[in-house]
């Protein structure tokens, strides 16, 4: 059965009422991806603006919400814009106790808003119990309801110290997860505290729960929302809601009960249970209080206060799955369906749910930061790689660093006063975009404005308890927008670091989410260093620095490579966190590298790799790069399943992480998800503009599909820098093998043969040379050999059959390339788009053994992405 959702855009709707329309969009379990990524299961809620699916996100395997808005509605401008708004001010939150909303898409006219998938009930079906065919109110025990709304304050202090008040806080917003986290829902009329001084326009939000100064149009704030905690701590101590006249006098309209709010001093919950502790009594009416300024001042202070008080009387503060609470709740739950509310959280009876922990509750369990998602999507516990011990792997939890407090200042803004806005639009972005990462706490705009004009951030430090500052001049002309960002140490008001951001202007909104990402990622990487400094003098920074721009140009081994610089740094500084995580990734790219670089043979690049990543994961496992490593770690050993785990996990740390992002798009890429990869091998690029590594992926899935010109127009941009010479002439000549140009492998042997031929440039000659039949067959054969060396990772190994095979078919050997290619699909080989589409496969397809390989090929890439 499927249960109606509150209407997103009720006003003067009553508790209970719903909706009969249905609506213009319907989604089947057909098993087609929306939008390349989510595939359908089932509908589990409608309401007033859409309906509420559970899918499964195919990217990573997680169980999500998706909130899908009705066509009709998307035709209205201002209710499309509604739905924006509300991933705009709902991924501003991120708090344990709050549903955590990943993203907006749109397919084929579709819009949607991915969410975390909660599983549990709603406080609204805990607190009403059907008898004899209706249904009544149910009194908590005093402790039972202090903790649950000591969890619901707790979240609704991360969203006003987000900038944002709910508005219609309510028993049908609140999730109770059948671990006992308490989640707190539906942002869909939320609003930004500082949006027009919080003036209500109309009556906004659900009556029986609405605040007197919202019942009569008056300005909201945070108090507003604390009012509402009074009106449902009353209901669940008493069981029944204040204002509501005499039950035996017969129901009262929703709106007559809210306008009684503005006349009628508010009732004591001991005139209907008399043993109420006193404490919590007097509590509630103060929350209740008609005047907002006579209310406690913030939902933390309400949570201080229930707090203190179950501590007072020797209760725990925190629901736990099993105990006396879950049980009571699971029994009062509403037995007959599935339900979703608010943001599309999914919440399934607590009856029909399965008694253990779900993704979501494990996510929130792994680490101090909350339910998060990313891209993508959901966080997740640590997985196991094969290169470690399981127990231990699974027993290092992230270790999270010390929250840190940064104040993003209104944006100075130089240029067209038509475009004057695009100064506060892309200060909001920034705040949106770090306010996702991890371990970092940021102000919003409201607590900002004020310092429009005065900008000493030492008194801004004082009086907003903040670390640093970010102050930027936004300088825009008709075509073309500059941004100078810099960031300011409070404590002493010395410039910690600056840079500039450019970029042209042809989508407005586009290059707001770009230019706030890119600037979002450098704050990142650079607050990450400052935080941990204090293990480290400057020399050790300096080399830092340098050596993660040696990382990102691929520049690895040698002379000045980044293993060098990493290891003087460490020899400075042994306890500097993140030289720690880069040297991982440093010492996973070496691993992968001996075949086509001039390694020391003395290093085993496997062990120091593994051991690396261990010491990475015991003393910086809060940060993005170590899970990276660890992700590096599980594609060189073929564990593709632990290698998504360990980039999601990474991606919730740091959403704007360009290197985890580009590692993810190379395994979709390969993994056919092509769509889905070369966007995100984009966003890479943008996020980190000298991160060319990841437009190989774009140019090799175009190369792949016959895209020849697109291919062509890629990889001149890569070659624009020298540093990518050698990759992208390896990519030259497989490509023009596969489509047989042999004049084309000949123009880039000759510019390489009177080179001195050492590494991957010696490698290339040796695999043109075969190409072009330079080599007789023995000579062929030993190339092929020593190519593929007893020693490197399964995940190069597959790689070099790759090459193998590509070479012998070009010579017509296809006996001998079927052979290699089996060889690569009982390794580790996920490149289901190479096989499909590489034009030099296709005299193989009809070859004895062939479709085997293949099958295990794909079925290797169904199971990474499974749950």
């Amino acid at each position: 059965m499927v249960k109606q959702l509150d209407p997103l855009d009720k006003t003067l709707l009553g508790e209970g009422t719903t909706t009969t329309t249905a609506p213009s969009t319907t989604l089947t379990d057909s098993g087609e991806l929306l939008g390349g990524r989510y595939r359908i299961e089932r509908l589990v809620g409608r309401g007033g603006m859409g309906a509420v699916y559970r899918a499964v996100d195919a990217m990573v395997g997680d169980v999500v919400a998706l909130k899908v808005l009705d066509i009709e509605i998307t035709r209205a401008p201002e209710q499309l814009e509604w739905f924006r708004r509300e991933v705009r001010l709902a991924r501003r939150i991120t708090h344990p106790n709050v549903a955590r909303t990943h993203d907006m898409g749109e397919a084929a006219g579709t819009h949607f808003i991915s969410m975390e998938f909660i599983e549990g009930t709603t406080l609204q079906d805990v607190l009403r119990v059907r008898e004899d065919g209706e249904r009544r109110r149910l009194a908590l025990e005093p402790a039972r309801a202090a903790r649950v709304m000591l969890a619901v304050c707790e979240g609704l202090a991360a969203a006003h110290a987000a900038g944002v008040v709910h508005r219609d806080l309510k028993p049908a917003n609140i999730l109770i997860e059948n671990t006992g986290r308490v989640v707190l829902t539906d942002f869909g009329i939320a609003r930004a505290l500082t949006d027009e001084g919080g003036r209500t326009q109309g009556l906004v939000g659900t009556p029986l729960y609405m605040s007197p100064e919202q019942v009569s149009g008056k300005p909201v704030d945070t108090r507003t929302d604390v009012y509402a905690v009074g009106l449902m701590l009353f209901e669940m101590l008493t069981g029944a809601l204040p204002f509501a006249g005499d039950p035996a006098a017969g129901p009262v309209s929703p709106l007559t009960v809210a306008l009684a709010r503005l006349t009628q001093a508010p009732p004591d919950a001991r005139a209907l249970r008399a043993e109420l502790p006193p404490v919590l009594a007097e509590l509630v009416l103060q929350c209740m209080a008609q005047e907002p300024g006579d209310r406690p001042g913030s939902a933390a202070q309400v949570a201080e206060r229930l707090r203190a008080w179950l501590i007072s009387v020797g209760e725990s503060a925190t629901p736990q799955a099993g105990a006396p609470l879950l049980a009571a709740m699971a029994a009062a739950a509403h037995r007959e369906a599935e339900t979703i509310v608010g943001t599309g959280a999914l919440t399934p009876s607590a009856t029909t749910a399965p008694a253990s922990s779900t993704m979501a509750s494990a996510r929130h369990n792994s680490t101090s930061g909350g339910p998060v998602g990313a891209a993508t999507s959901g966080g997740r516990s640590m997985m196991p790689t094969s290169s470690l011990p399981t127990a231990a792997m699974r027993s290092l939890a992230p270790v999270p660093s010390a929250e840190r407090a940064l104040a993003v200042l209104p944006f100075r803004y130089q240029g067209p006063a038509d475009q004057s806005y695009l100064g506060d639009a892309l200060s909001d972005e920034l705040i949106d975009v770090l306010s996702r990462t991890r371990g970092l706490r940021v102000l919003g705009s409201g607590a900002t404005a004020q310092y429009r004009d005065n900008r000493d951030p030492r008194a801004i430090g004082t009086n907003l308890g903040v670390d640093a500052v970010v102050d930027a001049t936004v300088q825009c002309s008709p075509t073309q927008i500059r941004v100078l960002a810099r960031l300011v140490e409070v404590a002493t008001g010395t410039q910690l670091w600056s840079d500039r951001f450019e970029s042209r202007i042809e989508d407005v909104f586009e290059m707001q989410d770009r230019m706030s990402k890119r600037i979002a990622e450098a704050l990142r990487v650079e607050l990450n260093t400052v935080a941990a400094r204090g293990d480290a003098p400057a020399e050790a920074v300096a080399l830092y620095l340098r050596a993660r721009r040696k990382i990102t140009s691929l520049h690895i081994l040698g002379e000045d490579g980044a293993i060098e610089l990493l290891e003087a740094c460490m020899q400075l500084a042994p306890e500097f966190r993140p030289a720690l995580a880069s040297y991982a990734i440093a010492c996973m790219r070496a691993w992968f590298l001996p075949a086509f670089s001039e390694a020391p043979p003395d290093r085993d690049w496997a062990a120091e790799a593994r051991s690396a990543l261990a010491r990475a994961l015991a003393d910086a496992s809060d940060l993005a790069e170590t899970h990276l490593a660890r992700a590096m770690l599980a594609v060189q050993t073929g564990e593709w399943r632990d290698a998504v785990q360990a980039l999601v996990k990474a991606l919730e740390i740091a959403p704007t992480y360009a290197h985890a992002h580009q590692y993810l798009a190379q395994l979709q890429c390969e993994a056919g998800n092509t769509r889905e990869g070369v966007s995100r091998a984009r966003l890479a690029v943008d996020l980190e503009p000298r991160l060319f590594v990841g437009l190989f992926d774009v140019a090799r899935v175009h190369a792949l599909r016959n895209e020849l010109g697109e291919y062509e127009e890629v990889l001149k941009r890569i070659e624009a820098d020298a540093r990518y010479r050698n990759p992208t002439t390896q990519i030259r000549l497989r490509v023009a093998g596969w489509y047989g140009h042999l004049d084309k492998v000949r123009d880039v042997l000759d510019s390489v043969r009177d080179e001195v031929m050492v590494g991957f440039a010696k490698f290339s000659l040796g695999y043109a040379r075969a190409l072009l039949g330079e080599l007789d067959k023995p000579e062929l054969d030993a190339f092929v050999r020593s190519i593929i060396a007893d020693g490197v990772s399964p995940r190069l190994y597959s790689l070099l059959c790759q090459l193998a095979v590509e070479i012998y078919c070009a010579r017509g050997l296809y006996e001998d390339a079927l052979v290699y290619f089996q060889k690569a699909a009982d390794s580790v080989l996920i490149d289901v788009e190479w096989v499909d589409r590489c034009p030099s496969l296709k005299p193989l397809v009809n070859l004895p053994g062939f479709g085997e390989a293949r099958r295990k090929v794909r079925a290797r890439v169904q199971s990474m992405w499974s749950v």
